[in-house]
């Protein structure tokens, strides 16, 4: 009985001081929201990153000759390897579901007066599109399948103005030394969503990259394509091979994730100084309750209310604060977060000018209802120990005293 009178009056308080409250509430409310819609928006990017890694640039475990740069920037031609009996003997392991090979060089694309510094892709025509899904690539027009043809990333073709059949001259150095140019027809343009395949990239297959190379079917990426129910991680340990060195997409990715989780706890130190400087208004409201309500306490108490009433009502309203921000909060912040898992953000203006970093262009955030939990116990933890003092304070109003102050 006494506790449902408690309830009751922690109520009718609440309502009583209504833009205290929801000044309170509302700091609650946004606290909740930027922690569930933040974390989602970090851990979207960290997947999408990962997912385009592997589905894009390194499958699921890329090898480079040993000592070979992995910047992005530098593609040494004389650090190049062959396909030797130790890489045959790897791709042939039961974890490896398919494998392919890449050529990364650097050369210079010639139209016309203009001149531009690009990177040539040599892909294997039969097995990329194994390892590498291209269901989601914006595709026009169609691969190379002569030789002396050349695939454009989209971005490329747009800053050239150049369309399908348009004749272009690449001119770079050879694996000997020697400077090559060669005369290619573009047959189409590509768009992977991955900012370092959707630079200044050149497409064209591994045989006619090698014949402008003259590399002799050397090769400085090999991608592997493991099984479902094989981890990155744990075929990375096994790989040991004298000239080829294994990466997982996450070890690609150790810089970009690193910032994320930096991230990551800035978000989490906003969400807990807002949390603070809600709890902050909490305790104030409540103290400021239970001066005001002197009087009021004094005849209950005189009634017959025990002072576990009294402390139950007061840590109520703090408890009822938390709720109701921490709700509103998780409802507003799910949403948002919802919408983009479900629609997605296009970031291709925003990551278009950063070069060699492997970010996606398009991205998802992660819904997480485990989060939106986390989120709302946060709010309710946090309105319930900035309660607990006022609550204690409300135990020592004595009822005479009260009540000969009114």
């Amino acid at each position: 009985m006494h506790f449902r009178l408690a309830i009751t009056l922690a109520y009718k308080n609440l309502l009583r001081n209504k833009i205290r409250n929801g000044l309170t509430g509302l700091t609650i409310c946004l606290s909740v929201f930027i922690l569930i819609l933040g974390n989602g928006f970090i851990d979207g990017i960290d997947e999408a990153t990962i997912r385009s890694q592997e589905n894009v640039i390194g499958g699921s475990i890329l090898l480079r000759p040993n000592n070979y740069p992995s910047d992005g920037r530098n593609f040494p031609l004389a650090k190049m390897q062959p396909l030797n009996d130790e890489v045959l003997q790897l791709v042939k392991s039961e974890e490896v579901q398919t494998w392919t090979t890449r050529i990364w060089s650097v050369a210079n694309i010639i139209q016309g007066d203009t001149k531009i510094k690009i990177k040539l892709l040599g892909y294997a025509p039969e097995r990329d599109p194994l390892v590498f899904a291209r269901d989601r690539w914006r595709i026009t027009g169609n691969w190379p399948i002569e030789d002396e043809q050349v695939m454009l990333s989209e971005h490329l073709a747009e800053l050239l103005s150049l369309k399908t059949g348009d004749g272009i001259v690449i001119k770079g150095q050879t694996m000997p030394g020697s400077v090559n140019a060669m005369d290619f027809t573009v047959t189409g343009t590509v768009k992977t969503n991955n900012v370092i395949a959707d630079g200044y990239v050149v497409w064209m297959p591994i045989k006619t990259a090698s014949n402008f190379l003259l590399s002799n079917d050397y090769v400085n990426q090999i991608s592997l394509k493991l099984s479902e129910n094989a981890s990155p991680e744990n075929f990375k340990k096994t790989v040991n091979t004298t000239t080829w060195k294994a990466n997982t997409a996450r070890d690609e990715l150790a810089a970009v994730l690193k910032i994320n989780e930096f991230r990551r706890r800035a978000i989490g130190f906003i969400s807990l100084a807002l949390m603070l400087i809600a709890a902050t208004g909490i305790a104030n409201t409540i103290i400021m309750a239970t001066y005001e309500r002197i009087p009021e306490i004094g005849i209950l108490r005189a009634l017959g209310m025990t002072k576990p009433t009294v402390f139950s009502m007061f840590l109520l309203e703090g408890i009822g604060l938390g709720l109701v921000g921490g709700s509103f909060g998780a409802v507003f912040g799910g949403l948002v977060n919802y919408h983009f898992n479900k629609v997605g953000i296009d970031l291709t203006s925003t990551f278009e000018g950063l070069g060699d970093l492997p970010f996606p262009t398009y991205m998802y955030t992660d819904f997480s209802q485990k989060m939106i939990f986390m989120a709302i116990c946060f709010g309710i933890i946090a309105s319930t120990l900035a309660s607990l003092w006022p609550a204690y304070q409300g135990l020592k109003i004595e009822p005479s005293i009260a009540i000969k102050e009114e």
